[in-house]
């Protein structure tokens, strides 16, 4: 699922696009697109959850652990604001 983080919110910018599917994240994260990744603090770090956080942080991105209900999207565990 791709979204639109509110303006009104912490946790973007306006109309800063990002994704909550895991999948995309790992894509995204892969060739350096992910400016910010959210992590649900009470998530098990699955391996590609792991992945996503590493090349993150290799890509200057950055990574912020936070609480489930926290999280923007559908539930998800993950979730990614792009650069681009």
């Amino acid at each position: 699922m791709r979204f639109n983080f509110d303006a009104n919110s912490s946790k973007g910018s306006r109309n800063a696009a990002g994704a909550d599917n895991l999948t995309d994240v790992l894509k995204a994260a892969s060739s350096g697109r992910i400016d910010s990744l959210m992590v649900c603090r009470h998530d098990e770090l699955g391996e590609q959850t792991n992945q996503a956080v590493i090349e993150t942080l290799r890509n200057g991105g950055d990574v912020y652990q936070c609480s489930p209900e926290s999280m923007p999207g559908n539930d998800s565990s993950v979730a990614a604001i792009f650069r681009f």
